[in-house]
């Protein structure tokens, strides 16, 4: 698969994110640089959770909220993984 290129935020682990295009811009740009998102229901003492990481490791970690919608935790992840590239920090609510 082609890497896209744009003008976007860099990580120091050398993810680039073009600009969004649909709904999870940021999650396309991490999977097409070889991240990858994992998501799971009952994991030990977490109801739910969606994990997006790098080779390098963890960019953002949510627990899904009573009520809300697997869509809705996967636009908080593309949020999440905005957020942790531009201000280069792991962004977790994880709780156990």
């Amino acid at each position: 698969m082609a890497r896209r290129r744009g003008s976007g935020a860099k990580s120091s682990g050398g993810l680039t994110f073009p600009p969004p295009s649909g709904p999870w811009g940021a999650l396309q740009a991490l999977m097409d640089d070889g991240g990858q998102v994992t998501m799971g229901g009952s994991v030990g003492e977490i109801p739910a959770a969606a994990v997006a990481s790098m080779p390098q490791g963890m960019l953002a970690g949510l627990m899904r909220r009573k009520g809300e919608s697997w869509g809705n935790l996967l636009l908080r992840l593309d949020e999440a993984v905005m957020q942790s590239v531009v201000e280069n920090r792991v962004i977790c609510d994880l709780r156990l």
